[in-house]
């Protein structure tokens, strides 16, 4: 290949930017015109898009600890000597990150929300501000006979699964657990009584799902310390044991009356005053330059193939 070759081929694929800046230049009334067209498009998106609303709770892991583990720990060591098995599992999740695992499960879903939250979830349309209630798309619920009238195909079915209402859970309530174990569980949508209400039930099925934890465990617990107390012959170990199966008996009685506070709100669900999202004027700034950069990047590709006549046959011949 000679100079004058080589001369061509970089010519060929030299850029002139002053020639593109002409070129943009001569199509500026094209090119404001759509431009100006995605504005108007943007300025219907983001209106067209419903305000959502964010409420939040925090939750901290109780640091009182349960008196019937402290006593086990006390004692394990001279438990074991006599071949009862005192000791607790280690690893075990703190109450914080097992309520992040469950609001995340379907089983959890399912038992403690799915009723209450689910014609709101599946048929909420409106937020009807003037008096401030959430309106039911009754093409999907019939609110009069409270009945679900939706028309779908299999798998789906007319009353929303406890799956697919799940599905569409997850996109309005996730939590989130920091290194301190603090749990922040957000409730997004865009009626703002629906974010507090949902919170407090996701709050409230933490608390039903603790209180049933606690007290079989607890009955489980006196269970085995009965027997244990039948069979041990030692009697200062029957001293410790008539010590945790005390302890167990007031924890099945605290538990089945007030429930096992394994958590610290310090943050209560709240209703939120001003809308999180969309930020419409930035939807529409990104949706103007998108539109201007796309135009121009158009006649720009039009004019570089126009100018090198760019198609297959030359490119080819270019190659040999």
């Amino acid at each position: 290949m000679n100079n004058q070759e080589i001369n061509d081929n970089k010519d060929f694929f030299e850029i002139d930017f002053l020639h593109y800046l002409r070129v943009i230049f001569r199509n500026k009334i094209k090119i404001i015109i759509v431009t100006l067209f995605f504005a108007i498009f943007s300025v219907f998106y983001s209106l067209s898009l419903k305000n959502q609303y964010i409420s939040y709770s925090i939750l901290l892991p109780n640091a009182e600890g349960s008196s019937i583990s402290s006593l086990a720990r006390q004692y394990s060591g001279l438990a074991s000597i006599a071949g009862i098995d005192l000791s607790t599992p280690g690893g075990a999740l703190s109450s914080s990150e097992l309520a992040s695992e469950q609001i995340k499960q379907l089983t959890f879903f399912e038992e403690y929300l799915y009723e209450d939250i689910l014609v709101e979830l599946m048929a909420g349309d409106e937020w009807d501000k003037t008096n401030n209630k959430l309106t039911i798309d009754q093409t999907l619920y019939d609110s009069n006979k409270e009945k679900w009238v939706r028309d779908v195909e299999w798998p789906l079915t007319t009353k929303p699964s406890p799956q697919e209402a799940h599905i569409a859970f997850k996109k309005h309530v996730t939590a989130e657990l920091d290194k301190n174990k603090k749990l922040t569980i957000y409730v997004e949508h865009f009626h703002p009584e629906t974010t507090k209400k949902w919170a407090e039930f996701v709050i409230q099925g933490l608390k039903n799902d603790s209180k049933e934890r606690s007290i079989k465990s607890a009955k489980r617990a006196i269970e085995f310390f009965e027997q244990q107390y039948k069979t041990t012959e030692i009697a200062e170990l029957k001293r410790i044991i008539s010590n945790l199966l005390g302890d167990s008996i007031q924890k099945l009685a605290v538990s089945s009356i007030e429930g096992d506070n394994l958590f610290l709100v310090i943050q209560e669900p709240f209703v939120p005053l001003l809308k999180d999202s969309p930020q419409r004027s930035t939807i529409c700034i990104v949706i103007t330059i998108l539109g201007f950069l796309v135009t121009c990047l158009y006649f720009l590709i039009k004019d570089f193939i126009k100018e090198k006549n760019w198609n297959l046959k030359n490119l080819i011949s270019e190659l040999n």
